[in-house]
């Protein structure tokens, strides 16, 4: 899809609406705690904090804060909304 890119591609204060969750093989279980979190296609998501050294990203879907590290980051596809 043109203009989809990574969640953990994301700068601070950027927000974006959830195109899909990939994951491999093996990582069923990291896609399941991702949706259980509430990281659904359609949803919208903001970047607002990122931590020391890229260690860990705090989003913002909803009123929720959510942490998460890169390679959580990377299974979310966004396209950036502004």
């Amino acid at each position: 899809m043109a203009g989809q890119t990574t969640l953990n591609d994301l700068k601070r204060g950027e927000c974006a609406t959830i195109d899909e969750i990939v994951s491999g093989a093996n990582d069923a279980e990291l896609l399941g705690a991702l949706e259980e979190q509430g990281f659904i296609p359609g949803e919208a998501v903001e970047v607002v904090q990122r931590g020391p050294f890229g260690r860990t990203l705090a989003v913002r879907i909803g009123r929720c804060l959510i942490a998460l590290r890169p390679n959580e980051a990377r299974a979310v596809k966004v396209v950036r909304a502004c």
